[in-house]
C-alpha cells in the first residue's frame, strides 16, 4: 500500500485527494496544508506549499511514494526540480517546462513556431505603444498580463476607455505585480469555448474529457473574469471533429514542441480552446491540473487515479475509462468577489445534502480551529468517507477565501443533473455567499440574420437553421441583379426549394462531396446545418454552363443565348448595395479574403457540383444553364453552404426557362 502526499489548499487539491482515496493501492492521503473540508478524505500537514525542504523531509520521513503538486505557483517556482533532485517521485512538470503556463508570451511563440492553431497577438511592456496599438485597431480588445495572475489576469473588454485602463492597472500602477510587467495583446476568438486535459510525459499524450468553464461572475457570461465560477462535462457545443482535431493538432503537437524545445513536458497540460469556424484554436495553456475543471472530471474517471499516473511515470499506457453521464458543478463564492470580501461567515446545511452530491471545500475553515496549530496533522481515514462529509450546524465551516465550495452533481442528462444541483444548493445557507444560477442551463434558439429568401437561426447545441422563405430574388433567376433584380413571392415556394436542397445535398454526401447540410423539415421549411463562417461579408462562385439573359447583357458581344460556355466560373463579392460586383482572385487574394488555396478549392468544389448537378438534370430531359454557389470556411476545410433553389440555378426544359414552383417536381419526378 501507497501514502501520497497533495500540495495545495483548494477545491481542486480536494478533489484529487478525494479521487485518490478511493484507490485499492493507497492506504493514507496527505494534503499540505489543504483546508478544513479535505479532513473527510485526507490528513492535513502543516507545511507551507513554498517550504520545499520540509516537505520532501515530510515526504521521506512518511514513506511516501508519490506527490503532486496542484497550483501553477509551485510549479514555476520549481518544486517539481526540487523534489526530482531529492531523487522522489512527483507528478508535475519541470520550472522549465511549467513555463507554458507562466509565461503566455512564451506560449505564444511556441504556438507559432510549431504552427499551433491560435489566435494573432502582439507583445508590450510599455504603455505608451500598447495604447498606441489599441487605438488603431478594432474592438473587442483581448488583454492579459504575461506572468501567473490567479485567473485574473485577462480583460476582454468592447470599450476603448476600459482597455486603457487595464493597461495602466498592469504596465503602470503593477496591478499584477512581475506578471502584469508585460501585456499581450490578442485577436478575439469567436466560438465555442472548452477546456481540453490530458495526462502527458514526454510525447505521449493520453486525453481526459472535454469540459465547459464559465469565467465570468455573474449570470450570461457578464461581470469580471475569476478562476471559475461554474462548469459541466461533457459539453454538446462541440463536435468529435473537433475534438479530434484538438487532441492531434494541439495536445500532441505541443507536447512533440516542447520536447524539441529541450522542455519535455510530464504532467498534465491543460488546454483552454475554443472551437471557431475555422477549427479548434488554443486561448490559453496551463500546466497543471485545471480548476474547477477537475472537479468534475475526475469523477467522471472511471478507474484508479493512482495507478493511472504511476503507469505513467513508468511509461506504461494507462487503463482510462471515462463514464457516459453528465457532470455540472456551480462554485459557491463571497460576495464581492473577485475583487474585495470578508471572510469567517457561518455556512449551514451541508449536513443536509444528499449522499449523491459532492462538495469540494475552496477556501473553508473551522470555527474551533482558528489557532495557530489549525493545521496540525489530524484528521480521518480517507478510504472510509466521501467529499460530502460534514460537521454538524453546531460547529459549522466557516467562509476563507473568495471561492468558498464546489457543488456538483451527476445524472444521465445534463437537465437531470442540473435540477438536482441547484436544489441541493437551495439547502445551503450563508449571509454572504452568491452563486451563478444559469450553469448548464439549456441555451434558445436565437435569430442571426433576416435575409429576402431566408431567415438564420442559431440552435442551442451551435448548429443553424435556415428558415427557407417563399421569394426568389430576380427578374429571371439570382443573377440578375441592381434595376433588373426583383423579389417573386410565391406561396409554398419555401417547402419546394427545400425538397430540392434535400435531394442535392444527399446526392453531395454521398459523392463525399463537403457540405454543411445536416436534416431538414419539408413541412416548416427549415434545414438545418452545421456552423460555418463566410469568407468576408460572402463570397459567390458562379458556374455558367450556357449563355443566358444575364451572360448576355454582360458579355454579349461575344457569344449567343445557349453556347455552351464550358462551365465558366466567375466569382462576385456581396456589398451593402446588393449589386454583388464580379471580383478577380488576385484581389480576393490582396484583401486577404482568402487564400489561394481556398480558392482553388472552390473553384475546383464549384465545377465538380455542377457537373453532378447538370447530370442529374439532363437525365431529367433538363438543362442548367448557370448556377451559383456560396462557400464556408469550416473546421474540415472548405465546405458548401448554400440551398439549391430557383434562386441559385436557371434551368431549361425544350427551351424554355423552368419556373420555380416547376423546378423542385421536375427534378424529382413529380410531375
Amino acid at each position: 500500500m501507497n501514502k501520497v502526499l497533495i500540495v495545495g489548499t483548494g477545491g481542486r487539491e480536494h478533489a484529487i485527494a478525494w479521487k485518490l482515496a478511493q484507490s485499492p493501492h493507497v492506504s493514507k492521503v496527505y494534503v499540505a496544508p489543504g483546508n478544513a473540508g479535505m479532513e473527510s478524505v485526507a490528513t492535513r500537514v502543516s507545511i507551507d506549499p513554498m517550504d520545499f525542504a520540509k516537505l520532501t523531509a515530510f515526504v521521506k520521513s512518511e514513506g511516501i511514494s508519490l506527490t503532486i503538486p496542484g497550483p501553477e505557483v509551485l510549479l514555476d517556482a520549481g518544486i517539481v526540480d526540487y523534489f526530482l533532485k531529492e531523487r522522489l517521485a512527483i507528478f508535475g512538470p519541470t520550472k522549465d517546462a511549467s513555463i507554458i503556463e507562466g509565461s503566455k508570451s512564451f506560449a505564444k511563440k511556441l504556438m507559432e513556431k510549431y504552427k499551433i492553431p491560435t489566435g494573432t497577438h502582439v507583445t508590450f511592456s510599455d504603455y505608451p505603444r500598447a495604447i498606441e496599438y489599441i487605438k488603431n485597431h478594432a474592438p473587442p480588445y483581448v488583454l492579459k498580463a504575461d506572468g501567473l495572475a490567479e485567473g485574473k489576469g485577462v480583460i476582454i473588454t468592447d470599450s476603448l476607455d476600459e482597455a486603457d485602463q487595464a493597461l495602466k492597472d498592469m504596465l503602470q500602477n503593477a496591478r499584477f505585480g512581475e506578471a502584469g510587467k508585460t501585456v499581450v495583446i490578442e485577436e478575439f476568438l469567436d466560438g465555442e469555448e472548452f477546456s481540453y486535459m490530458a495526462f502527458v510525459k514526454g510525447e505521449k499524450v493520453y486525453p481526459m474529457a472535454i469540459a465547459r468553464d464559465h469565467k465570468r461572475a455573474y449570470d450570461g457570461d457578464t461581470g469580471p473574469n475569476t478562476g471559475g465560477m461554474g462548469v459541466y462535462s461533457p459539453t454538446p457545443y462541440v463536435s468529435e471533429t473537433d475534438i479530434e482535431i484538438a487532441r492531434t493538432e494541439i495536445l500532441e503537437k505541443t507536447a512533440k514542441a516542447m520536447v524539441k524545445e529541450g522542455r519535455s513536458f510530464t504532467g498534465v497540460l491543460f488546454a483552454g480552446l475554443i472551437a471557431t469556424s475555422t477549427g479548434p484554436k488554443v486561448i490559453e495553456f496551463n500546466a497543471r491540473f485545471g480548476d474547477p475543471e477537475t472537479e468534475i472530471v475526475l469523477p467522471l474517471l472511471e478507474g484508479d487515479l493512482y495507478k493511472v499516473i504511476t503507469d505513467i511515470l513508468a511509461d506504461k499506457t494507462p487503463a482510462l475509462a471515462w463514464s457516459q453521464d453528465q457532470m455540472i458543478a456551480v462554485v459557491l463564492a463571497s460576495n464581492g468577489y473577485p475583487g474585495k470580501y470578508e471572510t469567517g461567515y457561518p455556512i449551514r446545511g451541508l449536513d443536509e445534502l444528499c449522499p449523491d452530491t459532492l462538495v469540494f471545500h475552496c477556501a473553508t475553515k473551522r470555527c474551533d480551529r482558528i489557532k495557530a496549530n489549525e493545521a496540525a496533522t489530524q484528521g480521518t481515514d480517507a478510504t472510509t468517507q466521501g467529499a460530502n462529509t460534514t460537521i454538524h450546524n453546531d460547529n459549522p465551516y466557516l467562509t476563507n477565501g473568495g471561492r468558498v465550495l464546489l457543488i456538483a452533481r451527476k445524472a444521465k442528462t445534463r437537465e437531470a443533473a442540473r435540477e438536482a444541483l441547484y436544489s441541493e444548493i437551495d439547502k445551503i445557507k450563508c449571509d454572504n455567499l452568491f452563486c451563478r444560477k444559469d450553469i448548464g442551463a439549456a441555451r434558445k434558439q436565437s435569430l442571426l440574420y433576416q435575409g429576402k429568401t431566408k431567415d438564420v437561426y442559431e440552435n442551442p447545441d451551435g448548429t443553424y437553421t435556415l428558415k427557407l422563405k417563399d421569394t426568389a430574388t430576380g427578374k429571371d433567376g439570382v443573377f440578375d441583379p441592381g434595376e433588373n433584380a426583383v423579389g417573386l413571392s410565391i406561396d409554398g415556394l419555401g417547402r419546394e426549394s427545400l425538397r430540392l436542397s434535400k435531394y442535392f445535398f444527399e446526392k453531395l454526401s454521398q459523392a463525399g462531396i463537403p457540405n454543411h447540410y445536416i436534416d431538414s423539415d419539408i413541412q416548416a421549411a427549415t434545414m438545418t446545418v452545421q456552423p460555418a463562417k463566410p469568407f468576408g461579408n460572402g463570397i459567390e462562385f458562379i458556374c455558367r454552363v450556357k449563355a443566358d439573359g444575364s451572360f448576355l447583357r454582360r458579355y454579349g458581344a461575344y457569344t449567343s443565348f445557349g453556347t455552351n460556355l464550358g462551365y465558366l466560373v466567375e466569382v462576385t463579392i456581396k456589398d451593402d448595395e446588393r449589386k454583388d460586383p464580379p471580383i478577380t482572385k488576385d484581389a480576393l487574394l490582396a484583401l486577404e479574403i482568402m487564400t489561394e488555396d481556398e480558392y482553388k478549392s472552390c473553384k475546383a468544389l464549384t465545377k465538380k457540383i455542377t457537373k453532378l448537378v447538370a447530370d442529374e438534370l439532363a437525365q431529367k430531359g433538363l438543362e442548367l444553364y448557370d448556377i451559383k454557389y456560396e462557400f464556408f470556411k469550416s473546421g474540415d476545410g472548405v465546405i458548401l453552404a448554400d440551398e439549391f433553389s430557383a434562386g441559385v440555378m436557371r434551368v431549361y426544359k425544350d427551351g424554355q426557362p423552368v419556373q420555380p414552383m416547376d423546378l423542385a417536381s421536375l427534378i424529382l419526378g413529380d410531375k
